[in-house]
C-alpha cells in the first residue's frame, strides 16, 4: 500500500491526522493509540470541516493546548513508557529526535538540553504520534509527497514574533522541495513540516497505482480564494506507469570515436542538464576499436532533453531507451557547525533507521583549510550529531 499527499495550501498536525481518518484509518484505532499514550485527560474530537464548499475532516485535541514546555529528554521518557506498538514508538521517538537536533541548531544548544514549546505540548505530540500511528494502521509502507507549499508573514510564538516560514519549519525542510504560494500568515506549521520531512519517503509526481480510497484533511484557518485541505490518495502501487517508488528512464549509446576530453565535457552536459547519474564503462566494439557505453539515468520527462544533448554533443547516431523502476531511501540534509566549519551531512532511513553520512567534499575542504586530518573532521561532525563513535586516536 503507498500513498500520495496532494499539498495545496499547506499541512498541519490535525490535517494529516483528518486525511488519514477520511482515507479508512478506523477511529476506535486512533483512540486506541490516544489511550496508549500517558498524556492525562487529554481528548480528541474529530471535527467535519467545509472548505469552500468541500468537506474534509480535522481534529481537535483537548485540552492539551497550554502543555508547558517539554524537554527532549522528558518527551522521550513519556513515548518509550507507553504502550503504543514498537514500529510507532520507534518512528515517533525518530521524529522528535530529529526536531530536537533542528532546535539545537537554531538556539546553539545542546539536543538534549532543548525545550520544545509549541511542538512539546499534548496537541502536537497527540498530532505526531497519531499521524505515524495511521499510516501504520493503514498498511501504508511509502508516502509520496508534491512540492510544499510555503507562505509568508509573521507568527507568535513562545520566543515573539517570527517570520514565517518559521525558523524550525525551514529548518525541518532543508533538502525538500517546495513552493511558495501567495498567501499571509503560517499554512504549513513546524509540525506539519516535520511531518512531511520525517515521513515522506519520496517528493515527486504522483507515483502509479491502483487508486482505492481519497482522503481529505481540512485546516481549521480559512483562505479567501482556496479550500485549506489536503488531500491523501491511498492505494496499491503498480496499478499505473509507477513502481515501488518511482520509474526512470535509461538512455543508452556506444561511442568509439569520441575526443576522451569531450566525454568529460559530454557527461558534465548531462548532469547540469538533470541527469540523475552518468555512467561511462569502457567496452571493445566492433574492429577491436576502445569504446565507451553511455548509460544516463533520468526522469522520464527528462528524456527528450538528455537525449538530444546525446545525440547533439556525441557523435553517436542512435539511442536505446528503456523504463526501469526505481527504489530509493528517503533522504534529507543537514549543515553542520563544526570548529573546522560547515559540513553537510546526508540522511538516510534504511530499515526504519536514521543514517548519517557526511559528505566528503565539506570534509576535504575543511582538513584543508585547517591542516588537520580528514578523519578528525569527520569525528566531530558526528559528535555533534550525537552519533556514538570511540574517542579518536591521538595524534
Amino acid at each position: 500500500m503507498i500513498a500520495y499527499l496532494d499539498l495545496w495550501t499547506g499541512l498541519s498536525g490535525d490535517m494529516m491526522v483528518g486525511a488519514l481518518l477520511d482515507a479508512g484509518w478506523p477511529e476506535e484505532e486512533m483512540y486506541a493509540t490516544l489511550r496508549a499514550l500517558p498524556l492525562d485527560g487529554v481528548d480528541v474530537r474529530i471535527e467535519e470541516r467545509f472548505r469552500h464548499g468541500i468537506r474534509g475532516v480535522g481534529i481537535l485535541v483537548e485540552p492539551g493546548a497550554q502543555t508547558p514546555a517539554r524537554p527532549w529528554r522528558t518527551i522521550r521518557a513519556l513515548i518509550d513508557r507507553s504502550g503504543l506498538s514498537a514500529p510507532v514508538k520507534e518512528r515517533s521517538l525518530a521524529l522528535f529526535g530529529r526536531l530536537a537536533r533542528v532546535e539545537a541548531r537554531i538556539h546553539g544548544s545542546d539536543p538534549e538540553e532543548v525545550h520544545f514549546h509549541e511542538l512539546g505540548g499534548d496537541d502536537a505530540i497527540a498530532d505526531i504520534v497519531l499521524s505515524v500511528a495511521g499510516l501504520d494502521g493503514l498498511g501504508i509502507t511509502r508516502l509520496h509527497a508534491g512540492p510544499i507549499p510555503l507562505t509568508r508573514g509573521e507568527v507568535e510564538t513562545a520566543h515573539g514574533l517570527l517570520p514565517v516560514p518559521a525558523p524550525a519549519t525551514l529548518r525541518l525542510l532543508e533538502g525538500c522541495p517546495i513552493r511558495w504560494i501567495p498567501l499571509e500568515g503560517e499554512w504549513t506549521t513546524p509540525t506539519g513540516a516535520l511531518l512531511l520531512s520525517g515521513l515522506v519517503d519520496r517528493f515527486g509526481p504522483p507515483p502509479g497505482m491502483a487508486l482505492a480510497r481519497i482522503g481529505t484533511g481540512a485546516g481549521t484557518r480559512s483562505a479567501p480564494d482556496r479550500a485549506n485541505i489536503v488531500r491523501l490518495l491511498r492505494g496499491t502501487q503498480g496499478g499505473g506507469e509507477g513502481g515501488p517508488d518511482a520509474q526512470v528512464s535509461i538512455l543508452e549509446t556506444n561511442i568509439d570515436d569520441l575526443d576522451p576530453r569531450l566525454a568529460a565535457r559530454l557527461a558534465e552536459q548531462l548532469f547540469a542538464a538533470g541527469a540523475l547519474d552518468v555512467i561511462r564503462v569502457p567496452v571493445l566494439m566492433k574492429k577491436g576499436r576502445q569504446g565507451t557505453l553511455f548509460s544516463v539515468l533520468c526522469a522520464p520527462e527528462r528524456e527528450e532533453e538528455l537525449g538530444t544533448i546525446l545525440l547533439r554533443e556525441g557523435s553517436t547516431l542512435g539511442l536505446r531507451i528503456r523504463r526501469e523502476e526505481r527504489r530509493t531511501l528517503e533522504r534529507w540534509f543537514e549543515t553542520v557547525e563544526t570548529p573546522y566549519g560547515p559540513v553537510r551531512v546526508k540522511w538516510s532511513r534504511p530499515g526504519g533507521r536514521e543514517r548519517p553520512i557526511v559528505e566528503f567534499d565539506d570534509l576535504s575542504a575543511c582538513a584543508e583549510e585547517h591542516a588537520v586530518p580528514l578523519w578528525r573532521v569527520e569525528w566531530e561532525t558526528l559528535r555533534r550529531l550525537g552519533v556514538d563513535r570511540a574517542e579518536p586516536p591521538e595524534e
